[in-house]
């Protein structure tokens, strides 16, 4: 239902001698619908009844009328020159009142009223008493008042009943003989009749096709086509290239034995303990102490002795430029040691135990492997060593400058990495891990080398508050004061492709403090709970203040002004004037005694406010400005948001992994809304190599 917004401007009596009043009275009403927007130039239907004693008293007179409103919206009827329902106007007792009037207001302009109001007489249609009072001198005539103060909205009327269900069309069949059935929702039908067209005419016969008369193999991979109307077309070279080569055919038959070859030389003449088998398929008698591989090349011996390496005690055998062999002292290497340790030299000649030890699964350092970890290593930290004291340690430095090109393995350079190649449930990279015995520790740490700014995972700061993530980037600049000189550094990024970062509390979600300012958000904000500030001096009790709130993006301005002979004008501020985007609702209120105030004009500049009766007070007044941002609009995030399971959903994504009895919401954006839910196996899905499949 739309609702239309009457505005009670004047009534007025006029008396044009004392002799006989006229037995009527002026009203005016300005007609605006329910986005304030004048009703202009439209018929509409009332009805007018004067009431006795109260606003619910008894009607004394009725009348309707059918006024057209004017280009400013502005309907002026004469109330006693309407068509009467029941009464008498010129019979009503002025002097009984109090007297009501109430008006019932079609907007169509029929008699369907649908909006009401009553407001009560004042003095002035008392001016028809005056006829009966016993003066015999009437007043002059005053003159015509000004349009009064938009009256408030009409209550939206009651929601007309249902109309009946229409009778619709549930199916439709094609009957097959050009006729159609619908059957309708009643349980009725209806056939058409038969809706087929008449045949067409036949077409004009088409002109004579350009076939093919015949076809010539020009022997050279060309051909040639002869037309019926005479022409000719030859192709190019139509042969195809060269086929594979087939197969290797079966192997032949195994030729005759060719006639034996000459003798060759003799061979090697064997000895009985220097045996030599000059190739493998020669054959001696004796022994083959010494053997001569000619397809390998390899000379081998058993039991043998070379002349002239003789010699006591532990040598070794060294061989000079022209391949003589001779046999050098050598004090060897002594020692012992255990089962899986890797061996070092304890001493010039002696080796021991390392800090290695390798089972042939796993290795470990300072202590035993341990079959999780391929590799382990172990440190007992001496306090006397001081700091920087580590059990593993990465160190990576280059011969010039080598930049890294993005941030996968394999285009980043590290001094340290770790890489898992599945990622499965409960699976990283690399992982640090803590007990937090005492305070600022941590599970891993990223730094500056010299730590100007860092950044922890499984923190817990001075105050054994434990944190998941934790980053410094500031400390240096003061004590809590803003700082006086050039700063840089930001304490944590957040990017995200549908999110830039959540953040859910048991109890508080969120605390920011900066000594500029503490929050600033780029874009609109949405809260489902209420804009609260505290305002009061630091160290006592703070006061609780509410932002005004309204279902329009409004914007208002207010102020003080002095009334100059009864009127002022007052020019709103730039700044208003710009975020305004319609002409604002003004209301006024006098500092002090005057004859009433009424706002004569108002536009997105100003407005002009003059006192009632052309009085010439200099009243002080207060006004506020209230009117419709220039952005007032619903955004397509306000749909979003709005939503009746939004709230919910967003809980769901917000849901602690910490919990391993359940599991998150998914989000994500589809190219026009938020979706929530299970993520599309599109993309969650990992997209690995063919090679890394393996």
């Amino acid at each position: 239902m739309k609702k239309i917004v009457l505005t009670v401007a004047t009534f007025l009596i006029v008396a044009k001698s004392f002799a006989q009043a006229p037995e009527k009275m002026s009203y005016q009403a300005v007609v605006r619908n329910s986005g304030n927007a004048l009703v202009t130039s439209a018929p509409v239907g009332m009805q007018i009844s004067i009431l006795q004693g109260s606003a619910t008293g008894t009607s004394v007179y009725t009348e309707t009328q059918t006024p057209t409103t004017n280009a400013n919206g502005l309907v002026t009827v004469e109330i006693g020159a309407g068509t009467v329902v029941s009464g008498t106007f010129a019979s009503i007792d002025w002097s009984a009142g109090p007297y009501f009037i109430k008006t019932e207001t079609d907007p169509t302009g029929g008699t369907t009223y649908t909006i009401t109001g009553t407001t009560q007489l004042v003095s002035t249609p008392y001016a028809l008493y005056a006829k009966t009072s016993g003066s015999s001198t009437p007043g002059p005539v005053g003159p015509q008042g000004p349009v009064g103060p938009q009256g408030p909205a009409g209550n939206d009327g009651a929601n007309g009943t249902n109309g009946a269900d229409g009778n619709g069309i549930s199916s439709t069949v094609d009957n097959g003989d050009g006729t159609f059935t619908f059957n309708y929702t009643d349980g009725s039908t209806f056939t058409t009749s038969n809706l087929t067209g008449p045949a067409g005419a036949a077409g004009a016969t088409g002109a004579t096709g350009n076939g093919i008369a015949s076809t010539v193999d020009n022997g050279n991979g060309t051909f040639t086509f002869n037309y019926t109307d005479g022409s000719t077309f030859t192709t190019s070279n139509l042969t195809g290239p060269t086929g594979a080569t087939g197969a290797t055919g079966a192997t032949g038959a195994t030729g005759a034995t060719g006639p034996a070859g000459a003798t060759g030389p003799a061979g090697p003449i064997g000895g009985a303990n220097t045996q030599i088998i000059y190739n493998n398929a020669g054959t001696a008698a004796g022994s083959a102490n010494l053997t001569f591989n000619s397809g390998t090349n390899t000379l081998t011996t058993t039991n043998a002795v070379v002349t002239g390496l003789g010699g006591g005690g532990t040598r070794f055998v060294q061989a000079d430029n022209t391949g003589a062999l001779s046999a050098v002292a050598f004090s060897g290497v002594s020692g012992t040691g255990t089962t899986n340790f890797h061996t070092k030299f304890t001493a010039a000649n002696t080796i021991g135990n390392s800090l290695i030890q390798d089972n042939g699964t796993s290795l470990s350092i300072n202590i035993g492997p341990v079959a999780n970890y391929t590799l382990y290593t172990y440190k007992q930290q001496l306090t006397a060593s001081g700091d920087g004291q580590n059990t593993t340690f990465g160190y990576r430095t280059r011969d010039s400058q080598n930049d890294g090109t993005a941030y996968g393995v394999g285009t980043t350079n590290n001094g340290a990495g770790g890489y898992s190649f599945w990622g499965d449930l409960y699976t990283f990279g690399t992982a640090g891990f803590n007990y937090n015995d005492y305070t600022r520790c941590g599970g891993a740490l990223g730094a500056e080398q010299s730590g100007a700014y860092w950044g922890s995972l499984g923190y817990k700061n001075s105050a054994s508050t434990t944190f998941g993530v934790y980053g410094s980037n500031a400390f240096g600049s003061g004590g809590g004061f803003l700082p006086t000189t050039e700063m840089i550094g930001i304490g944590g990024g957040f990017f995200g492709g549908i999110v830039g970062s959540t953040s859910h509390g048991e109890i508080i979600g969120q605390i920011n403090s900066g000594e500029l300012f503490a929050t600033y958000n780029s874009g609109n904000t949405y809260t489902t709970g209420k804009n609260v500030e505290l305002v009061g001096a630091e160290g006592v009790e703070k006061t609780p203040v509410y932002a005004v709130t309204s279902v329009d993006a409004t914007i208002y301005s207010k102020g003080n002004i002095q009334l100059v002979n009864g009127s002022a004008y007052v020019a709103f501020d730039n700044n208003y004037k710009n975020l305004l985007g319609e002409t604002p609702v003004v209301t006024v209120s006098p500092n002090g005694n005057c004859n009433g105030l009424y706002i004569a004009s108002v536009d997105k500049n100003g407005f002009t406010v003059k006192e009632l009766n052309n009085g010439t007070n200099t009243v002080a007044i207060s006004w506020i400005a209230v009117g419709n941002r220039i952005d007032n609009r619903m955004e397509e995030a306000t749909r979003i948001v709005s939503d009746a399971n939004f709230d919910r959903n967003v809980e769901q994504v917000l849901f602690d992994d910490g919990n391993t009895d359940g599991k998150a919401s998914a989000i994500w954006w589809d190219g026009e809304k938020i979706q929530f839910g299970t993520l599309p196996a599109h993309l969650s899905t990992v997209k690995r190599a063919e090679a890394d499949k393996k």
